[in-house]
């Protein structure tokens, strides 16, 4: 069986597979609005931190911001959650508030990352960069 052949086939698969369960192809079109609330700074001492939202792997996200930025950025950890979550985040830090999603550096907001990070009992479900808080 070449690759086409192959491909067909698992297209075939996966049409039957969908109208059997059509419920799947609902989610798949809306998606659960699940993601990682990721927490970045800018520096590696007191610079401001940046609560942000992806649907990408972290590192994606990660290597796009840093792009833009002259300086080095350093992933504080990442976790599990909603853009609702992070809104949520944001919203109960807006007296920090810079531009955008960043966020002045303040040891209140450096202890609610560190609980929002040990509140999650699955490796898969966090990300603990070496020498992060």
């Amino acid at each position: 069986m070449n690759l086409d052949e192959k491909r067909a086939r698992n297209n075939a698969s996966v049409r039957r597979y969908r109208q059997k369960h059509p419920e799947t192809r609902l989610k798949w079109l809306k998606g659960d609005g699940r993601g990682r609330i990721y927490f970045v700074q800018m520096g590696r001492t007191i610079g401001p931190i940046k609560i942000g939202f992806t649907r990408k792997r972290v590192e994606t996200r990660m290597a796009e911001l840093q792009v833009g930025n002259p300086e080095l950025l350093v992933l504080l950890g990442a976790r599990l959650g909603t853009k609702e979550e992070e809104q949520a985040l944001h919203k109960e830090f807006r007296d920090l508030h810079l531009r955008g999603e960043w966020f002045a550096f303040h040891h209140s907001l450096l202890e609610k990352i560190q609980q929002e990070l040990s509140t999650i009992t699955s490796s898969s479900e966090a990300m603990f960069p070496p020498g992060s808080p």
